[in-house]
């Protein structure tokens, strides 16, 4: 607190003042306990005893006379403690951010004081602070505290001290390869005449200044670089030498810019393993000389590790540039590959997930080197006066970049390097047919049938192992065996040659051959009134009145007319329709908009809207118009449906109703009746509602066919309803009218009224 005192015990050597006030407590034939005040004539006054003078003693001193005179008195003990200490007025003045009085303690420091004052601002000086007291003044310089834990230029304060802060003096600038890049005060010197440019700042060397900045970051060669101004306004740079004369000459000024570069790491004695790996980074080369040695077991490598190739890249020191040479990982493990290594090699794993990607074209392209923040430099700030060239020339944190040793973002299963993608696609072989991941797979020497099967995923059910094809391009006689050149194609039967005989060279291609009979699902569904509904497995030939014998027949409430007999082929056909016309509305929609002369209005572009929605959404039923009664499928078996997978059958109950759907009042299922007509059931429905085509009505027959009615005062035709049917008003297609589309607008409606009324039915049933 601010008038308190510091927590623990106080130093002996304390010197007592008047306003201090100690804690006296008495113990034995005399109880208490009190605080007593040194009063303005420095005397200390406790009841029982004689006055005492306490000012200008040390707190010991006190003590030790109190002890005395407590001896003199019989079973009497005296134990003394400081309660607290007498205030001081400090004035604070200058660069701080809160200047003026502060209240504190003979306690605090002038660190305390500045503190207390909100500390300095960015324009004022940490070297050339001043304690004034009793007309003497003593400058304070802050770094030696603030850089190495220095205390001495840290001051106790008295009554009456000011303490002033002035405006920041002569700077210099350190960036690069050091611990603590920053904006650094330079001491105040008199006119120097080292200084040729005549200011009133100390020269310091190039140690000095890396002293300063905490160091260099890494040993080794740097370059140091001096940058500085002429009086003219001109930039100079310099390079300081490594010598150590050079590096004590004091040559760095005002406004000069040290930046070290630093040189190239050179390793030597390791070899890097990097990729898909446990155990990724440097390695001892003198435990590590070959590819069996670096990868000692299954251990080493990643959990999704690709183990057809890994790949060595080695610097050709002939060329200026690295080379790069495959090994099967798979084989290295096992003991049946190795190959020497070389200081300085980089050995590369990939994962299978990097390998799919390749195949998927969805390896990023060239990147060059991945840049990444640099956490051995960051910025220091410091509260300083930046000249114009050094902010050009200061960097903001963040702004340093290194170069990983990986080329390749093992993260996100993505190829960087694109030396590295095209190595790995030219080495490729391909897989195709029945087996479980087609596609092409890096191989090197060393690799088999056996395993280029096994990380595509292995053979499907359907494979053929008798009949596997291998095609090899023959390089001619410097590359292939027998020195032919061509293409030779070669028939695998797994029961004459075992496939870890077959070796593949990149090139290869491999075709798994399927067996005639293809495994798949091959049923059919019916539901509704049937004796036993279900899924029924399919054979060759099987038709819609086997189904109906497998099923136990109909019910006595089935109403065959009204089947709805839905095909995958109609259902992916229709889809399509559905998705087609609102890709077209979509296209004509926003070519409307954009036609200044017919502009759409907000609720045309919301009800067209809808209908794209919905055209996106909507199930497909596919359905075909079949017979379904058994009793005709005999007389007739012309139309007894010939049955293939996916076939779906809903026979329905025997209705006693007609629905009314679409633009009316109120639509509604009503009951059937032998002499109504198409027009009395829509007066039924409460008649059409403003929005209704009425030219464009139709009833949909319960066997899925519909015909257009004609209900007119001039013009009309009498249609039987049948039960089961469904009379349909259609949309109004003029809101739609501002689109320019071949699409008709009262067909697209149509087929989605009737896509609803065919859910609707086998959803109810």
């Amino acid at each position: 607190r601010r008038g308190g005192i510091p927590g623990g015990r106080v130093q002996d050597d304390f010197i007592l003042s008047a306003g201090d006030r100690l804690e006296i407590i008495f113990r034995g034939q005399t109880q208490s306990r009190n605080v007593y005040t040194i009063n303005n004539e420095g005397m200390l006054i406790v009841e029982y005893l004689p006055p005492i003078t306490a000012s200008g003693r040390t707190f010991a001193q006190v003590r030790d006379i109190l002890e005395d005179y407590a001896k003199q008195q019989h079973n009497t003990d005296i134990f003394v403690s400081l309660d607290s200490v007498r205030q001081i007025d400090v004035l604070i003045v200058g660069h701080v951010e809160r200047p003026g009085r502060q209240i504190l303690t003979v306690f605090h420091s002038v660190l305390d004081a500045l503190m207390e004052a909100g500390g300095i601002q960015e324009t004022g000086s940490l070297r050339q602070i001043k304690l004034i007291r009793d007309g003497r003044s003593t400058m304070i310089d802050l770094y030696g505290l603030l850089m190495h834990g220095s205390t001495a230029m840290d001051l106790q304060l008295r009554d009456g001290d000011r303490i002033v802060v002035p405006p920041i003096g002569p700077t210099i600038a350190v960036t690069g390869n050091v611990k603590r890049p920053g904006i650094y005060e330079l001491r105040p010197s008199n006119k120097d005449p080292r200084n040729d440019i005549g200011d009133t700042a100390e020269l310091m060397s190039l140690n000095e200044v890396l002293d300063m900045a905490g160091g260099l970051i890494s040993a080794g060669q740097n370059r140091y670089l001096k940058l500085s101004l002429t009086s003219d306004g001109r930039e100079i740079v310099q390079e300081i030498s490594n010598q150590y004369s050079a590096k004590m000459n004091p040559v760095f000024g005002n406004s000069d810019i040290l930046k070290v570069s630093p040189s190239e790491e050179m390793r030597s004695g390791t070899v890097e393993l990097t990729g898909h790996t446990r155990q990724p980074g440097m390695h001892d080369y003198r435990h590590a000389g070959t590819l069996t040695q670096l990868i000692s077991s299954e251990q080493v490598l990643g959990p999704d590790i690709y183990p057809l190739i890994g790949v060595i890249e080695r610097w050709d020191k002939e060329q200026f540039s690295p080379h790069y040479l495959p090994f099967p990982p798979l084989m290295v493990v096992k003991d049946r590959f190795d190959r020497k290594l070389e200081e300085g090699d980089i050995v590369h794993l990939f994962s299978r997930k990097q390998i799919l990607a390749l195949q998927n074209n969805e390896a990023d392209g060239p990147s060059g080197a991945l840049s990444k923040t640099n956490n051995s430099s960051t910025q220091y700030k410091s509260a300083q006066y930046v000249p114009q060239h050094m902010n050009a020339m200061t960097p903001a944190a963040g702004d340093y970049t290194e170069y990983g040793s990986s080329d390749y973002n093992d993260a996100q299963d993505n190829l960087r390097d694109p030396v590295l993608i095209a190595f790995l696609t030219e080495r490729s072989a391909f897989i195709r047919g029945a087996i479980r991941q087609a596609g092409a797979y890096p191989v090197t020497e060393g690799v088999n049938l056996e395993n280029v099967i096994a990380v595509a995923g292995g053979l499907t059910l359907e494979a053929n192992t008798t009949n596997i094809e291998v095609t090899s391009a023959l390089l001619g006689k410097n590359d292939q065996a027998y020195g032919r050149s061509g293409t030779e194609r070669q028939v695998i039967n797994f029961m004459e040659t075992r496939p870890e005989t077959v070796m593949l060279e990149p090139g290869d291609t491999v075709r798994i051959n399927q067996k005639f009979k293809k495994i798949s699902d091959e049923s059919v569904q019916i539901i509704g009134e049937v004796m036993h509904p279900g899924r029924y497995d399919l054979v060759a030939g099987d038709k819609l009145s086997d189904l109906f014998r497998r099923a136990g027949g109909l019910t006595e409430q089935a109403y065959p007319k009204g089947a709805i007999f839905s095909r995958a082929s109609a259902r992916r056909a229709e889809e399509m329709r559905f998705r087609n016309a609102a890709r077209d509305l979509k296209r004509s929609m926003a070519a409307a908009i954009n036609n200044q002369e017919n502009t759409p209005s907000t609720m045309q572009i919301a009800m067209t809207g809808e209908l794209i929605s919905e055209l996106s959404e909507v199930e497909a039923v596919g359905r075909i118009t079949v017979e379904a009664d058994p009793a005709v499928l005999v007389i007739d078996p012309a139309q007894d449906l010939l049955l293939e997978a996916g076939d779906r059958i809903f026979i329905p109950k025997r209705p006693l109703t007609v629905r009314v759907t679409g633009e009316v009042l109120s639509p509604a299922i009503l009951q059937f009746r032998d002499n109504k007509e198409a027009g009395d059931y829509i007066a039924e429905a409460g008649g059409y509602t403003f929005n209704a085509d009425k030219g464009r009505s139709f009833v949909l027959y319960p066997d899925g066919s519909a015909e257009p009615l004609v209900i007119g005062m001039w013009n009309h035709k009498s249609i039987k309803i049948p039960p089961g049917s469904t009379v349909v008003v259609p949309h109004d297609p003029e809101p739609f009218n501002f689109i320019q589309t071949a699409k008709d607008f009262s067909q697209i409606l149509s087929n989605l009224a009737i896509t609803g009324i065919f859910l609707d039915d086998i959803r109810d049933n």
